[in-house]
């Protein structure tokens, strides 16, 4: 018999909302609005699954930076081995099932549902965690897109996310 493995995803949104609370970041829930710009292209974009629907990232976040405002999707997933999928060493968002069960694949599909508005860059996040010894193992992954590098997802490093707080802006630029 098979196991079955139960998603900790609720567990991990709630481990990078706590990190945030203590870095001073933010952030924005599936259903909070950002504002009209950002919220009518998710609303507008096509969903997930490929056909029309809302588009709900788990966090957002709106980083404050000194070259201006990059909007930050962060997605969610809690089952080891749902991190990223990749085809031909390039993130393969050309199958639906890749986008909606791959965390750096929704951030993906989330920020390039913004390509089209006034946000030149921004960052997609996809988090992930799963259960390892009776506690949580956490993992993500950074990319940055943008209209100078024709909305191709470019990998960002960092060690943690304590950059998306204003005091740590520098670690990204």
């Amino acid at each position: 018999m098979k196991k079955i493995v139960k998603s900790k995803e609720e567990a991990v949104v709630d481990h990078f909302k706590n990190l945030f609370n203590n870095w001073g970041v933010k952030y924005y829930l599936q259903t909070d609005s950002i504002n009209s710009e950002i919220d009518t292209a998710l609303a507008t974009a096509p969903s997930k699954g490929g056909g029309s629907g809302l588009n709900r990232p788990d966090l957002r976040v709106m980083l404050q930076t000194s070259a201006g405002v990059i909007p930050v999707m962060i997605e969610a997933k809690g089952t080891k081995g749902k991190l990223v999928k990749f085809s031909n060493s390039e993130i393969d968002n050309t199958k639906p099932a890749n986008v909606k069960n791959y965390a750096v694949n929704g951030a993906v599909h989330y920020g390039l549902a913004l390509k089209d508005t006034s946000y030149k860059t921004v960052l997609c996040i996809g988090i992930n965690g799963y259960e390892e010894n009776d506690s949580l193992t956490t993992e993500f992954e950074i990319y940055v897109l943008s209209e100078k590098n024709f909305w191709i997802p470019k990998k960002l490093e960092a060690k943690n996310l304590s950059f998306l707080s204003s005091t740590h802006e520098k670690l990204l630029l």
